[in-house]
């Protein structure tokens, strides 16, 4: 699209379509075309062009700025790197953002400014990490350690033990502020020492998890906001705690705190992104059938993301936790129109939609093979067998 229309009606059509989604993978897709269509069309143009284009492009351009997911923040950044040299833009922030997103971008643009640029992606600042630290513990030709060591070496086995113990006492303090700050520092370690926080998940999401779950809601947040930002970071690595720490984060999106359901849900759709299908599959399977009635129609339109992953790449698990979880859901359809195939998109979610949902990304993969399947099921009622085939040939017919 980038190439073959107008950069102009491709920047509208990339901001209309992707730059809100709540899925962080495509705001991210959204953001890095964005910043490619305004790199093509210019600072410039950009500026001092149509109200419009320079009012949308200021807008998203912040609003990714401010994003959870690492490496959405830095095509906001980039693409308000390009502007830093004119004069106007302060006074066009002023006018175009709301006064919280213009304090939120001055403090950005400083910070850009102290460190003289953006820098790399923030996934290529992690490859050259692990290559510098790996370069720097190369053994050199005598057999000794060379003397070039990184300013955040690895802790011994002793201090290592130590750090893990004073982060979990913090999480676990009787004042807030001092959780907070052990959330902070449990941030900290990710970022600057990886390999040591990975070896220590287990012990130190014992603490973290009662912070997720904690009743205020200034430490529910500050969890949240945090294991937003890790999730890119530690990856896979969280297979060893993420049955453990999804039902608690799916919890909160029955927080009457709009801003915690939010990022609760947002968290789980960054899990999808970067964590193995493999390893979600079951948690999500389980909060499918038994969490709370209030976010379970959310639960099976994230479990109904996952299944073209796993449809594709882990078919035993199909079989094993898919499949068993889509029979139960079967059981919970409800009303005359159980079988009108809806969407829940742009509305209210209900759980009904939910399940035409999954029904609709289950049958796109297995075609007719998901109603043989439910035929030669024990736990297919003949009443709910019927109500799939009812269903697939509502999806037929749209």
């Amino acid at each position: 699209m980038v190439d073959n229309v107008t950069l102009q009606k491709a920047l509208q059509a990339l901001i209309a379509g992707g730059a809100s989604h709540r899925n962080p993978a495509a705001r991210k897709a959204s953001a890095k075309y964005i910043y490619q269509v305004c790199e093509k069309l210019g600072p410039m143009k950009i500026l001092t062009g149509t109200r419009d284009i320079t009012e949308r492009v200021l807008q998203v351009g912040a609003a990714f700025a401010s994003d959870g997911p690492p490496e959405i923040r830095w095509y906001g950044k980039k693409i308000y790197h390009m502007f830093m040299s004119f004069d106007t833009l302060d006074s066009l922030m002023k006018q175009y953002l709301t006064p919280s997103a213009y304090k939120n971008m001055c403090e950005i643009l400083d910070n850009i400014r102290a460190k003289g640029g953006v820098g790399e992606t923030p996934s290529e600042s992690a490859r050259n990490n692990n290559r510098r630290a790996l370069s720097n513990d190369k053994i050199n030709t005598n057999g000794t350690l060379t003397k070039q060591f990184s300013s955040t070496r690895k802790l011994n086995t002793a201090d290592q033990a130590e750090q893990v113990r004073d982060l979990t006492k913090q999480m676990r303090s009787s004042d807030f502020r001092e959780r907070v700050n052990g959330i902070e520092e449990f941030q900290k370690l990710c970022e600057l020492e990886t390999d040591t926080a990975i070896q220590s998940l287990v012990k130190i999401f014992d603490g973290f998890n009662e912070c997720l779950a904690d009743t205020n809601s200034k430490v529910v947040l500050k969890a949240l906001n945090t294991m937003h930002q890790l999730v890119p970071i530690l990856g896979d690595s969280l297979s060893s705690v993420i049955n453990s720490t999804l039902p608690v984060v799916a919890q909160n999106i029955a927080s009457n705190n709009r801003e915690i359901s939010q990022i609760a849900s947002d968290i789980i759709d960054t899990t999808i992104e970067y964590i193995d299908c493999g390893v979600l599959l079951q948690p999500l399977c389980i909060l499918s059938q038994n969490s709370n009635l209030r976010i379970r129609p959310e639960i099976v339109l994230k479990l109904a993301a996952l299944v073209p992953q796993v449809c594709q790449r882990k078919p035993k698990q199909v079989e094993i936790h898919l499949l068993p979880t889509y029979w139960k859901l079967l059981t919970q359809l409800r009303g005359q129109n159980s079988t009108t195939v809806t969407s829940s998109a742009g509305g209210v979610n209900t759980l009904n939609s939910s399940i035409h949902s999954i029904t609709s990304a289950l049958y796109a993969e297995l075609g007719s093979t998901l109603i043989d399947k439910a035929s030669s099921s024990s736990s297919v009622t003949p009443k709910n067998l019927q109500l799939l085939r009812e269903l697939c040939t509502s999806i037929d017919a749209v």
